[in-house]
């Protein structure tokens, strides 16, 4: 199977199903792709704001969300090791002081997401050993406790739930194909124009990281009607 290098693809897949991921809440975030942190080129993957804070958000990874929500993904051949993690809380750090008066955004309205689709058991390790505490607070989703000022976790997404995260589960280079049946007979019901964007942005990416799986749907009658 052909492996898939373009970072940029994956990432376009991943706020396509970020968006899907939070369907049901959407009237009350605000997504930002590739938000700004500097006037250099200095930028998250992602930045979702809460446009109602006393709203609570039905997807588990919005659980942990506050007002700002900074989100950091790693595509399947992207390290995520403890460099990486203090250049995402650099980015928080970044974020907070663009407040237009001092401490206008309170580092307790920030939260910091990091998105993998395998376990960084190397940084895991290192942050056990360097006084930060992890707890698992749903299947694939990890508080991240310790030294900083800033609400952290870390989404592990082959380890989420199938039927609560399918839109993340299937930007995977090793796709299991009941996986993809359940998310391409979840997406065909959608009548929103924008959730249909955000499922052919899923869609694209997985379909070339995995042409094998999909070859074999499109023989399925049910399921090549659905592709469609």
């Amino acid at each position: 199977m052909k492996k898939i290098e373009d970072r940029k693809q994956w990432h376009m897949g991943f706020y396509g199903a970020v968006e899907l991921e939070f369907r049901k809440d959407k009237i009350f975030l605000e997504f930002q792709q590739e938000y700004q942190l500097s006037k250099k080129p200095l930028e998250i993957d992602m930045l979702i704001v809460r446009k109602k804070e006393d709203v609570e958000l039905s997807n588990e990874i919005g659980k942990l969300f506050r007002k700002h929500n900074l989100i950091e993904y790693k595509s399947p051949r992207d390290s995520l090791g403890v460099d990486q993690f203090y250049k995402g809380l650099a980015y928080a750090c970044l974020y907070k002081s663009q407040g237009k008066n001092a401490d206008e955004i309170k580092a307790d309205e920030i939260t910091l997401t990091f998105v993998r689709e395998l376990k960084p058991r190397k940084l895991i390790l290192w942050l056990k050993e360097n006084e930060f505490t992890i707890k698992i607070a749903y299947p694939g989703i990890y508080y991240i406790t310790g030294p900083t000022p800033f609400l952290i976790q870390l989404i592990v997404s082959n380890e989420l739930e199938m039927d609560a995260h399918r839109s993340l589960r299937v930007l995977s280079e090793e796709l299991d194909v009941e996986c993809a049946k359940a998310f391409i007979k979840e997406a065909s019901t959608f009548q929103n124009q924008g959730d249909r964007d955000n499922v052919d942005a899923v869609l694209q990416i997985s379909v070339k990281a995995n042409m094998n799986i999909y070859d074999e749907l499109k023989e399925e009658a049910n399921m090549c009607e659905a592709l469609r």
